[in-house]
């Protein structure tokens, strides 16, 4: 894989959908950095992180092609909005539950996992949340 392609998420995301097979090295590769960056998250959930959004994302929009891979992915999400909601990032907040609807339209998570796990969000005062929300 060229180094150009390890950080030019939407090109590889393009390859991973015509051939997923293909790819399935470079997904995990990619997987294994975002749960090292999710763990940074964990530990100071009110700093910004670009990288987070920008790999949560490319992972959210591939996920359908290794769902096996990813099957942990919605649960990760949703703990992380259980035990930061109020303390996290508002872009990292708002980008989570953006990749939590994501996954919903993919049928990697239930419409009542995504419900039960956003309505407690609104208790966080954040206009932009409220109106991905509604």
């Amino acid at each position: 894989m060229s180094s150009s392609l390890i950080h030019n998420y939407p090109q590889l995301q393009n390859l991973i959908k015509r051939d997923p097979s293909c790819y399935h090295d470079e997904f995990l590769q990619q997987l294994t950095y975002f749960q090292n960056v999710f763990d940074l998250v964990r530990l100071a959930p009110q700093d910004p992180s670009n990288t987070f959004c920008e790999l949560l994302q490319f992972i959210c929009h591939v996920s359908h092609c290794y769902p096996t891979e990813c099957s942990a992915l919605p649960a990760n999400l949703i703990q992380i909005l259980n035990e930061f909601s109020t303390i996290l990032n508002p872009e990292l907040r708002t980008c989570i539950v953006k990749c939590l609807f994501m996954l919903k339209n993919k049928r990697l998570i239930s419409i009542q996992n995504v419900i039960t796990s956003t309505i407690v969000l609104f208790k966080c005062q954040d206009k932009v949340l409220r109106e991905v929300l509604y």
